[in-house]
């Protein structure tokens, strides 16, 4: 009987590993030519910190054919333009301008699921700092910038697995940094705001993702036959006492 129980281990773990072999790898874009995927696919995103006096919000748009995009909604929003901003005024802005989790933004980790074969961008609307941008019926200050290079007025507003330059460096070459594989784990991307006129230092909205990963069909039926498989040991043990 101990011969049996482990050819029907050893069957049951080549099926499992024959099967998730043969899994097809998913096709995927995140980064400046769009975000899209060939299957439903969760995506979490962790806040790092903001950078700059607007008061952004970074919301999901599902691209059309035509480029009109139709809004999903925020993943994250700014309460003030920055950590020292308790009282906004109209007066010349002193210190840092840093926002961070729990002070400038509410909620720092969320999660969206993007649909098959649908199109995406992430948008940044901007507010200046003075401006109620909870309020629905206040209109941005300032342009908003998108995730999809091809949306923006001025070119690429986003980098993808970094999380930018430095104030005002002005030698960041975002050229090199377009694409992000969230499959492999967390992987840094982060915006230009436009601010400073359009200063391109990509550092004033920096966040994270990854995908949530799923087990592939054939990985789950490899499971299954690892079940009956013990399933039928325990069965002969039983009958062999």
């Amino acid at each position: 009987m101990n011969t049996k129980k482990h050819f029907l281990t050893a069957a049951a773990t080549t099926a499992i590993v024959g099967l998730a072999s043969v899994a097809p790898a998913q096709a995927a874009s995140f980064g400046t030519s769009g975000i899209s995927f060939d299957k439903d696919t969760e995506v979490e995103f962790k806040l790092n910190q903001t950078y700059g006096i607007y008061k952004s919000f970074l919301n999901v748009y599902e691209v059309q054919a035509d480029d009109s995009l139709i809004d999903l909604g925020s993943l994250f929003q700014e309460i003030k333009a920055y950590d020292d901003a308790d009282v906004i005024d109209t007066g010349a802005v002193k210190g840092p301008v840093v926002g961070t989790c729990d002070n400038t933004i509410l909620g720092c980790e969320t999660t969206f699921t993007f649909e098959a074969d649908k199109e995406y961008t992430l948008g940044l609307i901007n507010y200046g700092r003075w401006q109620d941008s909870t309020n629905p019926a206040v209109t941005p200050r300032y342009d908003s910038v998108y995730s999809t290079t091809s949306l923006n007025t001025n070119g690429q507003q986003a980098v993808f697995d970094s999380w930018g330059g430095t104030e005002l460096g002005g030698d960041f070459d975002a050229s090199q940094f377009t694409t992000a594989n969230i499959f492999d784990g967390w992987k840094n991307f982060s915006f230009d705001d436009g601010g400073n006129a359009d200063d391109k230092d990509y550092q004033d909205f920096q966040l994270k993702a990854r995908a949530v990963k799923t087990p592939e069909p054939t990985v789950l039926l490899g499971l299954a036959v690892v079940a009956g498989g013990m399933f039928l040991t325990r069965c002969n043990k039983n009958k062999a006492s």
